[in-house]
């Protein structure tokens, strides 16, 4: 049986508690952890990661980021004893406005109307629970999708593809950097058959997008703007000191 690198960390419980899980959340997002357990006493998480070294990573960044807000982060070593699977399991539907985001066992959670989106839980980001998947997924029902071209940057499971298509994209196209994420997100977007290909192109050449990014990384705006002009970019997961990087 190996070990899997993990960080316990524990907070205070308070007013402000909500905001701050919604903080480390967002964080923690950057060194790609494979789950999340809450503690039983509800004051702290155990988070898993794929590699010793992303854990660590995540430490420096949790110590220098949250100092004086977070009672402990400790390091963990703990057995692989089935806690991925156990953890999948307890996943249930999620409901955003007309999206209904749903594991295949919870698929009867949509209502006649509701639009169905089933997620394979995996390691891919994005099964509708977190705040940033579910405020790009809200927001896609807000704006004009239908006709238009996506691209889903850092796309996880697919989630944010899948729903445009859905909602009448002409097109979507749906990249991630993560292996493990590519592997879900071809899953599950073969399910629904979403047909992915190249945008039309606009008069610098490049092609007309509208660009969802539902997790927070520092390069992204620039990769957007790289593959295409015309667009719209939408993103979530950014904390204060990141919006002053952000320019249009």
């Amino acid at each position: 049986m190996t070990d899997v690198p993990a960080l316990d960390l524990f907070y205070p419980c308070d007013d402000s508690t909500p905001q701050l899980l919604e903080l480390l959340h967002a964080c923690l997002d950057d060194f790609q952890p494979v789950a999340i357990h809450e503690h039983e006493g509800g004051n702290g998480w155990r988070v898993f990661f794929k590699t010793p070294d992303t854990r660590d990573g995540a430490a420096r960044a949790l110590t220098a980021d949250f100092a004086g807000r977070l009672t402990s982060v400790s390091p963990a070593d703990v057995p692989d004893d089935g806690w991925a699977a156990r953890s999948q399991a307890k996943l249930g539907a999620v409901r955003i406005e007309q999206i209904v985001v749903a594991p295949p066992w919870e698929t009867s959670a949509a209502k006649r109307g509701e639009i169905l989106v089933v997620i394979e839980p995996s390691m891919g980001f994005g099964t509708g629970h977190h705040a940033t998947t579910r405020l790009c997924l809200q927001l896609l029902q807000n704006v004009t999708v239908k006709g238009r071209r996506v691209i889903d940057v850092g796309t996880g499971s697919g989630v944010l593809a899948i729903a445009a298509s859905t909602l009448g994209a002409a097109t979507t196209v749906a990249v991630d950097c993560d292996p493990d994420a590519l592997e879900n997100a071809r899953e599950n977007i073969a399910k629904r058959r979403v047909r992915c290909g190249r945008g039309a192109r606009s008069r610098s050449g490049r092609p007309r997008h509208r660009v969802c990014r539902h997790r927070r990384g520092q390069s992204d705006q620039r990769r957007a703007s790289a593959i295409c002009d015309e667009a719209r970019w939408s993103a979530s997961a950014w904390r204060d000191p990141d919006r002053q990087r952000i320019r249009p």
